[in-house]
């Protein structure tokens, strides 16, 4: 066998090359983009500014109908679009809780449009509209919640039904819900404003400073470990009732 020539490989971020030197001796440069540039370029200021202005939409509600503070709030990311609102705590589902999990959901693309205007609302909201119709559905036809339907409309099986005729009621309450989502972020668009604004500057938001920020618009929003368990205080409800 020959002697094996050792090649020592790093890669210039500043310069985007490859840079391979043979033997300790010889230098060899190649131009190269790879992905890590590709995930800078996402991270510019405009780019930033959008995904910021759409989870803090996310915290916002998050934190106003379930009191908790998101473990995480990051505004710089390896993707072009952010991937939907990650729920860092466990939600009890009773009908409620449902329903503040949808509004969630919908509340990051609407941020966008109230910020930037209907035109430059982004395509992030897919995940978010995908998993708000499939709980919305889920709610209806499955869990009962809606009075006009109390069968369970299940597409096959034993159980199958026309699932097609709560399509209706699918489509006018994921209306009704982002009109409700809309009302609670232009009623707090100062916190979003001033939110965003903070997310985007420093990349990631810790716990500990959303709250601070939410009590300078009057909203308390408590800490909890990842996995905390947010469901209705059912037992002092039920002592409430007398013997």
């Amino acid at each position: 066998m020959g002697n094996l020539m050792h090649i020592a490989m790093d890669y210039d971020f500043e310069r985007k090359k490859i840079v391979a030197t043979l033997a300790g001796k010889k230098t060899v440069e190649l131009d190269y983009t790879g992905k890590i540039d590709q995930i800078r370029q996402d991270n510019s200021p405009d780019m930033v500014a959008n995904i910021a202005v759409h989870e803090s939409g996310h915290a916002i509600v998050y934190g106003i109908l379930l009191g908790l503070a998101p473990l995480q709030l990051k505004a710089r990311v390896a993707s072009r679009y952010a991937q939907g609102f990650a729920f860092p705590h466990l939600i009890h589902l009773s009908k409620e809780n449902i329903l503040n999990k949808i509004k969630v959901f919908l509340a990051g693309g609407i941020a966008e449009e109230i910020i930037f205007g209907e035109e430059k609302a982004t395509i992030s909201r897919s995940f978010d509209r995908e998993e708000a119709t499939s709980m919305i559905m889920e709610y209806i036809r499955k869990y009962g919640f809606d009075k006009n339907f109390q069968a369970y409309y299940a597409h096959s099986g034993p159980y199958s039904m026309d699932i097609s005729v709560t399509d209706w009621a699918v489509e006018r309450m994921i209306r009704d819900l982002s009109l409700e989502t809309r009302e609670i972020l232009e009623k707090n668009q100062d916190f979003l404003i001033y939110l965003s604004k903070e997310l985007s500057q420093k990349g990631s938001l810790k716990p500990l400073e959303v709250v601070a920020i939410a009590q300078q618009f009057g909203h308390i929003f408590e800490v909890k470990e990842e996995n905390y368990l947010h469901l209705a205080d059912y037992e002092n409800i039920l002592q409430r009732y007398n013997h």
